[in-house]
């Protein structure tokens, strides 16, 4: 079934069922009987029904994780990853199951197959002035070949040990301003 579904660009629409329920009996005679809810059903998916006393529905159950004590189940699988899109338990009224089946449908048209998203990416901080100066400096390095500077540069992380940590800092040389002239105001 989920071949086929890849194959006709559909979804498959699976419905575990137990014949000892009523409520199973009720969705096949009243629900997946009715013709608009046929017509939905052949127009965007491969419909699959398995009863639970079967080895693959078993399979299928443990698969899915399904709470087989709410059958009937029906559930809407990517047929290309396989991932369960939507469950829907217990019983369904033939207008319900139409407007579900209805609005999945206009939702996730056919061929449209859910695929896994991708984990998005942490969000980026702001840098700091100083972490962009040292950005900008580390780049430009790189552009520069050691034939161009003569000798190897590295480009320590701020706040990084140097051999020069033992020396004051230097004191930067500033002019001295000319003093105010004297005078008086009136």
């Amino acid at each position: 079934a989920r071949q086929l579904a890849k194959q006709e660009s559909k979804w498959l629409l699976v419905n575990v069922q137990d014949d000892t329920v009523f409520a199973s009996l009720r969705l096949n005679r009243d629900t997946w009987n009715d013709d608009f809810v046929q017509n939905l059903v052949t127009s965007g998916f491969v419909f699959w029904q398995i009863y639970i006393a079967s080895d693959s529905c078993k399979k299928f159950c443990s698969l899915y994780q399904l709470d087989t004590s709410k059958l009937p189940i029906t559930c809407v699988l990517d047929p290309l990853t396989g991932q369960k899109v939507v469950e829907w338990p217990d019983y369904i009224e033939p207008h319900a199951m139409a407007e579900k089946l209805s609005d999945f449908a206009c939702l996730n048209p056919p061929g449209a197959a859910v695929r896994p998203v991708a984990p998005k990416p942490p969000p980026s901080r702001e840098l700091t002035e100083d972490e962009e100066l040292a950005a900008a400096i580390a780049a430009s390095m790189e552009q520069q070949t050691d034939d161009d500077m003569g000798h190897d540069v590295k480009v320590l992380p701020q706040g990084a040990p140097t051999v020069h940590d033992d020396l004051p800092p230097p004191v930067a040389a500033v002019p001295r301003l000319p003093d105010e002239p004297a005078g008086t105001i009136s």
